[in-house]
């Protein structure tokens, strides 16, 4: 059962490889640099504002810790065949879930010690002490409650009589508030001692559960919920075979396609644009990313950030829309119809504009309100049409080209 993980886990750590030379493209990690170096210039600057006086100070540190905690799963890497085919391995199976377990305390574990020194300036400011001991605790903290979930994951896998812990509120939201508040508010010790006592009682109901039954419904659809986010986030920056969508009529947007008009020499630009706004990967997709990138311009103060950030944020945009492209390629009617194929790029690139000036719209607001300059949300704007133009009619040929 070890080989047959060790085998998956290979194949699954080639296919994210395969996805990340998309994501990590020279812009992409360039954006990115500049994002987390403005963030980390902000970040600095306010904490020279803050004192342990400031009575939201402590709940925010609460608050980010309970965040911070979410971000990983248990990895378990099973597929929805498993549950024919190594059903008469299933007493077996516990060693493989043992180092599907290690898998993913190895990828989770980091990430909470990354966030636990990040955080490391605040907590400081908000207990008005720097002792390292304390420091200590508190990432340990943090380890430990991200051990506790992955050992209740472990757990759940099987079915368990009476099993009062198996609730996913109670696990990942009740626990970690309770510890996470006496750590921050009360004592730490106090804090550690429940929550080794927890890790203690899990690790005590895993061995004695260990020989029940698995309850493969669970595993399969815990597994497939965690690709699914996994493969949505890849969809951003390309196109996902794995990633299944669903079409949606939404009526209240059916006068944007009235822009189009639907006739010969419109085709593919009505065609693209009734699509991408009846797809709900793609159209959510966008909304998500202009929300989120308007909200962010609108509260960030700092200039330069506010004009990289919404760079980036109309790089991704953009970016993310560009594999639908292909999307109608497996439609025969699309074919043999006698439309000029030449005229398809042109087309789409027709609706990429449109959407993008949407954005660049929306962004020039967010960007005013957020530096209180017209000078500098107008700079912004000047650079996302540049970027825009650029994105549009040089890098999206060459991209779809390639592919």
């Amino acid at each position: 059962m070890k080989k047959l993980f060790s085998k998956r886990l290979s194949a699954h750590v080639t296919e994210i490889a395969s996805y990340l030379r998309y994501v990590l493209n020279d812009f992409f990690v360039i954006a990115l640099m500049f994002f987390i170096g403005g963030l980390a210039f902000e970040y600095s600057r306010a904490l020279r504002h803050l004192n342990y006086e400031m009575w939201w100070l402590k709940p925010l540190v609460l608050i980010l810790m309970l965040l911070s905690v979410q971000i990983s799963h248990f990895a378990t890497l099973v597929k929805k065949p498993d549950y024919v085919f190594l059903l008469p391995k299933e007493s077996d199976f516990y060693n493989y879930l043992k180092a599907a377990y290690r898998y993913s305390l190895m990828m989770a574990v980091p990430v909470q010690i990354a966030f636990g020194i990040i955080l490391i300036p605040l907590i400081n400011i908000s207990r008005n002490s720097y002792d390292i001991l304390g420091i200590i605790i508190y990432i340990l903290m943090l380890v430990l409650i991200k051990l506790s979930m992955m050992s209740h994951d472990f757990l759940n896998s099987y079915h368990v009589t009476k099993n009062y812990l198996s609730s996913k509120l109670i696990n990942r939201m009740l626990i970690p508030l309770l510890t996470l508040s006496l750590l921050v508010f009360i004592n730490y010790y106090f804090a550690l001692a429940i929550i080794l006592i927890y890790n203690i009682l899990l690790a005590y109901l895993i061995i004695i559960n260990k020989h029940n039954s698995l309850n493969w419904s669970k595993i399969i659809d815990v597994e497939n919920s965690r690709m699914l986010n996994v493969y949505k986030f890849f969809n951003m920056f390309t196109d996902v075979p794995q990633l299944t969508t669903s079409v949606k009529h939404r009526r209240y947007l059916s006068p944007m396609m009235n822009i189009f008009k639907n006739s010969s020499g419109n085709t593919f630009p009505y065609l693209y644009i009734r699509g991408l706004l009846r797809n709900n990967e793609f159209s959510g997709l966008y909304i998500r990313l202009v929300i989120i990138g308007a909200v962010l311009l609108a509260f960030i103060d700092n200039n330069i950030l506010n004009i990289g950030l919404g760079l980036l944020f109309l790089y991704l945009i953009i970016f993310q829309l560009i594999p639908f492209y292909s999307h109608f390629d497996s439609n025969a009617f699309i074919h043999i119809y006698p439309i000029d194929q030449n005229k398809k790029l042109i087309g789409f690139q027709k609706v990429i504009k449109l959407m993008s000036t949407m954005v660049v719209v929306v962004f020039f607001v967010a960007s005013w309100f957020g530096t209180k300059s017209l000078f500098y949300s107008l700079s912004s704007l000047i650079l996302n049409i540049l970027l825009s133009v650029f994105m549009i009619n040089i890098y999206m040929p060459r991209r779809i080209k390639k592919s």
